[in-house]
């Protein structure tokens, strides 16, 4: 298996080709049970690359790990895989300082409705200016996604 990254946000090379979902029944006990960071960051990284849909219950479960680089390829991999049963997990990651804007992006990418509150919510109570501007940028995607806005 080739992995370009497993750093939050990186790892984008060779996307296009994936990883094989016949992985996933390896890779997920690895991210719900191995002890080591590397390895269950890494595990969630490989899931978030599948596109299989079987994916979606570890990677719900890696939200809550210890790990930040795991909860963060675990909110990217919800939102590739439009995990719409992944929306009120990734609504409440909004007050995360963390994890918020990986989230809000998760949730337009997902393009549920339901988010469109929480997301508003957000970026209204958002204590910095340029995290309320891109929470409401998010906000007002998923809203032209959803069609709600016209353009």
């Amino acid at each position: 298996m080739y992995i370009a990254s497993t750093k939050p946000g990186g790892g984008n090379a060779g996307m296009s080709a994936g990883t094989d979902p016949a992985i996933v029944p390896i890779l997920a006990p690895l991210l719900e049970n191995d002890s080591d960071d590397s390895v269950r960051r890494m595990a969630a990284f490989g899931l978030r690359r599948t596109g299989d849909q079987g994916a979606i219950a570890a990677l719900l479960h890696a939200l809550s790990d210890t790990d930040k680089a795991t909860r963060i390829h675990a909110v990217m991999g919800l939102g590739a895989l439009r995990s719409r049963a992944a929306v009120e997990a990734l609504s409440e990651l909004l007050d995360d300082r963390a994890l918020a804007l990986t989230a809000a992006r998760a949730l337009v990418e997902i393009g549920d409705e339901r988010a469109l509150i929480p997301l508003r919510r957000a970026a209204s109570s958002a204590r910095s200016g340029r995290r309320r501007e891109k929470l409401s940028r998010a906000a007002a995607e998923l809203e032209r996604r959803v069609g709600l806005l016209p353009w």
